[in-house]
This record gives C-alpha cells, sequence and structure tokens, in this order.
C-alpha cells in the first residue's frame, strides 16, 4: 500500500501532487467573503493600484526615495483600501531586503498581517515576514511564536515549510541542536492542496520528488528507493530517494537539477527544452489490492517566468538609464522560447513615454464626476512613440565563436536569452520607422508577453530605463553624492550607532577606556548635530535622542540619559521608541534605589497601548517590588506582603507574554519563590505546563534545571536525573549544562555508594 507524492519545485520545496494519496494537506484558511464593494471604494482601489504601480516604476528606475514616498501615499491616501496592505509589504520589503533593518521593516508587516487583510497569500507572506523580522534581529521567543503562528493559519503551504526553516535555525543559533533537526526535517514536508494541483515544473529550477508508501517501512535502513525522470526530447535520469524524518516515516525526497540543453541520459542532469514535458514513474511493488510492480506516473509541462531588461551592450549588465543618441538594448530571459537548436526568436514591443507636465494635466476632462477615478490623481505618463522589435536567441554566456568555428558541425543554441537592439535619436516621434525618436527625461519600456509561465496564463513582462545625456558613467557618479541634509544626519548618526557598538564590544572585553573613548565619540558626533537635528526635526531628531540615551547609559551618566527618555517621551509621544524610553528611565531609577519612582514609570509602559515592551515593565516592577520586601538589617523579616506582590507581578509576565525575552527569568522567579515556600507541587505544575505550552521556549534550559531541582527535593532522583540529562543533550550550549552536570555527576556518585 502507498501514497506516492510527486512534484516540482524552485529554490525550496514550491509545488508537488499527490497521487492517489489517503489523506490531503489541510487547505490554507479560506478567504472570508468580501462585501459587495461600491463605486466609491472600486474608484479608491483603482487610483490606489496606479499610485503603486507608479512607485514600482520609480523603484525599476532605481528613483528608490521617490519610489518609497508614493507608496506611502497610497497608504495615506487611501486607508480603506485593500491595495495599502501590498503597500505595506512593499515597503516592509524595502527596510528588511534593501536596507537591512528588520525592526524598520516590522510594524509594516505587522500592518499587512492584520486580519483585515483578506488576501490568504499576501497576508500570509506578511506574517512569515514578522517571524523572519524577529529572527534577524535575534528576538527568538517572538519569532517562534510568528512562525508557529503562520504554521497554524497556513498548513501545508510554502509558508509553513519556511516557518519550519527559521524555526530550526533559531534553534540553532539557540545550541539547541535536537529541536533544530525537529524542525528542518519538517521542511519541505508540508505540500498544499492547491500546490499540489500544479503540474508543471521550472526550467532550471531543481525538482524535487516525494514518495509516500507505508509498504517501505519493512526495507532495511539505506535500502536504495528510485524513480525515473524522463523528458520527452530524449533525457532519461534516475533519481535516488532518501527518507525524511524518523526511521518510521514512510516519506522518502529525491531531487535532481534541472537545465536547457541537449539531452545526456545518465548525466545526473535533466536536459529540457522549451516544448517538453517531463514523465516521473515510480513501480508500486505491492498494492492495496495485491498487484504487484504497478508503474506510478506524474506528468509534467516545462515552462517559465520570463524576465525583460535594458542592457549594457556587452548584454552582461542590467540598466536603468539609456543614452540619447545611442542604442538601447533589450535583453529577454524566457526559457520556454528554446523550441530548437538554432536561434530562436521572440518578439517584444518597445514604447517611449513621456511624463505629463501639470499644466497640461489640467487641461485634461475630469473624471471624477463620471466616477471613473478621483481628479485629484494624475496622469503619470503619455505615450509617443513604439515599435516592434525581434529579438534573437544569443549563445549561452562564456560560449566560445572561435571554438563554435573549429567544430565541422553548428553548435546547437541553448540558452533561452534573446537580445535585440533599437536606435534612440533626439527628435519628434515619425510614426513606421524603425527608430525611437526622444528627449532626454523621456521612458522608454520594453513590453514581453510571456505566453506560458507558472501562473498558467499569459503575463505581460516590462521594463523601463529613463533617456539621459551623455554616458552613462557619469550618471553613476552623480548618484554617489549626498543630495541633502538629511541624508548627511543620517549618515552621522550611523556613525554614533558604530561607535556604540565598538565601544560595546571593548566593555564586553573589559577594556573600560577603550570603551569609554568610543562612547565619547560618539556623543560628540551627535551633539555636534543636535543644532541641525532640531532644525530639521522629524525621524533624524528622533534617531538622535535614541542615540544619546543609549550612549549616556552607556557612560553610566543616568541624570543624561534620564533627560534624553523625557526628551524623546515629550516631542515624539507616538514614537516606537517611546516605551524603550520609559524603560531606560525607570532602569535609571532602579539603579539609584529609587524603586516606587521605577515602578511608576514602568506603569507608564503598561499604560501604552501599541508598546511591545509591557512584558518588561511587568518583569522590573516585580524585581522593584523584590529589592523592596528584602530585609532592611539582619535582625529583619523579609515583607512577605511585598514578596507575594512581586510574585504576582512575574506571574502576569509570564502567563501573558510568555514569548517575551523575560518570560524565563520571570519563571525562574515563580521557581524560587515555591521552592521558599517548599510547595513543590505548585512548582513542577508550572514547569509541565511550561514545556507542553510552549516547545520553543527560550527558558526550557531554565525549566528543565529548576524541574530537576525541585524533583530532587521532592525525593525523585531518578526523575530528576531524567531532566538534568535532557538539559545537557538538549542544551549542551547553555550556561546551565555545566550545573546539570555537575549534580548529575553528584547523583550517580550517590545513587552508586547507596548501592
Amino acid at each position: 500500500m502507498r501514497t506516492p507524492c510527486i512534484g516540482p519545485c524552485g529554490a525550496a520545496l514550491a509545488a508537488s501532487l499527490l497521487l492517489a494519496a489517503t489523506a490531503a494537506a489541510q487547505p490554507a484558511p479560506a478567504t472570508p467573503p468580501a462585501t459587495q464593494p461600491t463605486a466609491g471604494s472600486l474608484i479608491e482601489d483603482r487610483a490606489a493600484q496606479k499610485l503603486l504601480a507608479a512607485g514600482d516604476s520609480r523603484i525599476e528606475l532605481d528613483q528608490v526615495r521617490e519610489g518609497l514616498e508614493l507608496y506611502q501615499q497610497v497608504i495615506e491616501r487611501y486607508p480603506r483600501s485593500p491595495v495599502r496592505f501590498e503597500a505595506f509589504v512593499r515597503l516592509g520589503r524595502h527596510h528588511l531586503e534593501k536596507s537591512r533593518d528588520p525592526l524598520k521593516a516590522l510594524p509594516y508587516f505587522e500592518r499587512a498581517a492584520d486580519a483585515a487583510n483578506e488576501s490568504a497569500s499576501l497576508r500570509g507572506q506578511a506574517m512569515l515576514m514578522v517571524g523572519r523580522c524577529y529572527y534577524e534581529v535575534q528576538k527568538y521567543p517572538q519569532a517562534f511564536a510568528a512562525l508557529r503562528a503562520v504554521i497554524q493559519a497556513y498548513p501545508g503551504t510554502e509558508f509553513s515549510n519556511q516557518a519550519y526553516f527559521y524555526i530550526g535555525s533559531a534553534h540553532y543559533k539557540l545550541g539547541a541542536y535536537n529541536r533544530a533537526i525537529e524542525a528542518f526535517n519538517k521542511v519541505g514536508t508540508a505540500i498544499s492542496d492547491t500546490e499540489q494541483g500544479k503540474k508543471h515544473i521550472e526550467i532550471g529550477k531543481r525538482l524535487f520528488v516525494r514518495l509516500s508508501d507505508i509498504d517501505l517501512l519493512s526495507l532495511g535502513e539505506g535500502a536504495l528507493i528510485t524513480v525515473q525522470v524522463s523528458a520527452a526530447g530524449g533525457d532519461s535520469e534516475t533519481v535516488r530517494l532518501a527518507r525524511v524524518g524518523t526511521a518510521a516515516s514512510s516519506n522518502y525526497l529525491g531531487e535532481i537539477d534541472t537545465a536547457l540543453g541537449e539531452a545526456t541520459p545518465g548525466d545526473n542532469l535533466l536536459q529540457l527544452r522549451g516544448d517538453d514535458t517531463v514523465t516521473v514513474t515510480y513501480i508500486d511493488a505491492q498494492t492495496a489490492d495485491r498487484r504487484m510492480n504497478v508503474p506510478r506516473v506524474q506528468t509534467l509541462k516545462v515552462v517559465s517566468n520570463a524576465i525583460a531588461d535594458f542592457m549594457d551592450g556587452a548584454f552582461r549588465d542590467p540598466l536603468k538609464n539609456v543614452v540619447v543618441g545611442k542604442q538601447a538594448y533589450v535583453r529577454v530571459i524566457d526559457y520556454d522560447r528554446d523550441l530548437s537548436a538554432g536561434s530562436d526568436t521572440v518578439e517584444v514591443k518597445v514604447i517611449a513615454k513621456r511624463p505629463i507636465r501639470r499644466s497640461e494635466a489640467t487641461t485634461e476632462p475630469a473624471t471624477a464626476a463620471t466616477g471613473e477615478e478621483p481628479a485629484t490623481q494624475p496622469a503619470a505618463y503619455q505615450q509617443i512613440d513604439e515599435l516592434k522589435l525581434t529579438l534573437v536567441e544569443r549563445p549561452r554566456a562564456g560560449t566560445s565563436d572561435a571554438a563554435a568555428s573549429a567544430t565541422a558541425e553548428p553548435q546547437p543554441i541553448h540558452s533561452g536569452v534573446f537580445g535585440g537592439q533599437v536606435p534612440v535619436l533626439a527628435g519628434e516621434p515619425v510614426a513606421g520607422d524603425s527608430v525611437l525618436q526622444v528627449q532626454v527625461g523621456d521612458v522608454l519600456e520594453v513590453i514581453y508577453i510571456d505566453q506560458v509561465n507558472t501562473a498558467g496564463k499569459p503575463a505581460e513582462v516590462k521594463a523601463s530605463a529613463q533617456t539621459v545625456h551623455g554616458s552613462l558613467g557619469e550618471v553613476r557618479v552623480a548618484n554617489q553624492d549626498i543630495r541633502d541634509q538629511q541624508l548627511e544626519l543620517q549618515t552621522r548618526l550611523k556613525k554614533a550607532e558604530a561607535l556604540t557598538n565598538i565601544g560595546r564590544l571593548y566593555k564586553q572585553l573589559g577594556l573600560d577606556e577603550q570603551a569609554a573613548r568610543h562612547f565619547r565619540s560618539g556623543v560628540e558626533e551627535c551633539e555636534s548635530l543636535a543644532a541641525k537635528a532640531k532644525n530639521l526635526g522629524g525621524e533624524v531628531l528622533e534617531t538622535m535622542y535614541v542615540r544619546l540615551w543609549n550612549l549616556y547609559i552607556e557612560l553610566d551618566e543616568l541624570d543624561k540619559a534620564a533627560a534624553m527618555c523625557l526628551a524623546l517621551q515629550r516631542e515624539f509621544p507616538n514614537s516606537q521608541f517611546v516605551d524603550e524610553a520609559l524603560l531606560g528611565l525607570g532602569q535609571t531609577a532602579m539603579k539609584k534605589g529609587e524603586h516606587e519612582k521605577a515602578i511608576a514609570v514602568f506603569k507608564r509602559v503598561l499604560d501604552l497601548p501599541t508598546s511591545q515592551r509591557k512584558a518588561d515593565a511587568l518583569y522590573n516592577i516585580g524585581l522593584c517590588q523584590e529589592a523592596m520586601a528584602a530585609p532592611k538589617t539582619p535582625t529583619d523579616k523579609p515583607n512577605q506582603q511585598m514578596m507575594e506582590a512581586a510574585f504576582v507581578s512575574f506571574q502576569t509576565a509570564f502567563d501573558r507574554y510568555p514569548t517575551s525575552g523575560v518570560a524565563g527569568d520571570a519563571l525562574g522567579k515563580m521557581a524560587d519563590f515555591f521552592m521558599a515556600r517548599k510547595e513543590y507541587d505548585r512548582a513542577v505544575s508550572t514547569f509541565q505546563r511550561a514545556l507542553d505550552d510552549y516547545p520553543d521556549a527560550q527558558f526550557t534550559d531554565r525549566v528543565l534545571y529548576d524541574y530537576g531541582r525541585c524533583l530532587y527535593r521532592m525525593q525523585r532522583p531518578a526523575e530528576a536525573l531524567a531532566r538534568f540529562r535532557q538539559l545537557m543533550s538538549e542544551y549542551p550550549q547553555s550556561k546551565l549544562a555545566g550545573k546539570a552536570r555537575q549534580i548529575v555527576a553528584a547523583l550517580e556518585k550517590k545513587g552508586a555508594s547507596d548501592e
């Protein structure tokens, strides 16, 4: 009896097809039915989509700041349109992948992940990116919570595959290797019904084959399991499968690379042509109805997603600018258009568009009254010229012309890369000629219709380039200049941040003098730009306050740090750094022994509706109450009422925010409280609940350690040993593993002497 599953995918397992599966994977959550849109909402959505597309065009032209501003306008102008979620994701991706600033990207992804977003794919992407942002900044507890939410909301999808990958990576970095292996084993095993229904393979991507056959459990470890992968063009390869998961798993996975080229059977590379079909065959040795050696076959169509670009004359690098008076070189990559051994061709349309000036735009008739689009939405461009261009398939990069000419037979061309060129001259358009006439500042656009792709329907592929004077070298140099004062100040604030980080490294190494020197240099850098920052205001001033606050904390100049905190809260009450500033202010008061004042400040963090640091505030309140409960003199007794208040604070921090960075410390404080009162049963119940409910928790090593201590005090040494050994096995890098090792050695020695 078997349930084989065979499928193609890209960089990760992206598509798979079931063959008579006994149980289908759960689909992604159904999109709730949307209410019937009104005429006004349709107008807003169309206008928002145009603004979003304008931002995309700016990004393509390397005008990043302008593009980001247009995305922001989508959010501000159309706060009720679903298009705003696309703008959130674009802004988030820019800050995460281009600016390398996960904390700045996080709020955008969180807003796109809101339940109001009815696009399942967009919301799933945003939820995954929330987890990735936390992962990138090493906030692993928050990452685990976000990624587990993705798996729960989108089981059996590529989103859950990627979530398992980041969960495994986080456990690996934390030293929890067993948990990392457990998560990594699940990567690639989640395949949705939608993905299983796909019957295509992308040329150049790796083909993954997943097989589920319960009969294979009877075979010994290392048994050879294979499938045959054949292409209509003549290639045929044998793919070996390996078991996925534990020894009791009936799932097997194999893979093979694909490429355009002439068929060469048996070389472990599946060579394809653009019009090929691929057949995957598995011989089922015994079926449920007792038939023997039954072939299980899956057929896949070859496809490719096209890419269009303007290129330099050597067809090496994409360009965003074309010089007037020279040639524009156009490239299309579309592997499924490689249909023969010769040079195949594709056809594109190249158009020239001119920005519409404000004076021209106001002469156009207003359309708001007709219900088509808002009058405030400006038209971006007007087409002024166009022509059709035939592109010819080029030899693969690195092919030697001399070597090709030396052979008796012409070399086959299987690159899927098509190129051509068109003259771009200054002047007014002439209909029907083979030249594009433009002015400097016009935009060229290549349009290619990709007939065969992963979406299953024709798609329009575009690329843009702006016309410029002179040489491209001059343009690139000009882009290196700092454009304005704001960017200059941001650069200097980055320098202050770097000085802070270097100082912290010196501090960790015990080189306090060098650390203080770098902290002082950071302060001087910030103070030298303070006047300009106050004139500019906004993000620059906010960042300066944060930088100075961090530097004063490092220098232990607590009064100055408190002043920066108050300034930030006063001038930027809605800043994402306000809770950080209040925590800093409270911790400053704690260091001075002003615990009641500190508690009052921490409570202000609890009053912030959107703060992400409430767990830290509760935990610090507990620390203050614990300090206030301590005896003032050796003859005094602890203040039991204040100790119980501290316990409530720690318990609230753990119960409400179990994925926070202080949850483990709060649980440890609770354990100390229980054991001090010899309430071991309550302690054991708390520890077991923590292990059951939070499998990815960063504090699991602490739980296991305290669990073992508690069991030993309950006269249950065997169970205590099991917990200490579990800690040593699963968290060998933990600081508590060494203590556990000493306790285990002592208990084993004691057990041997008792015998």
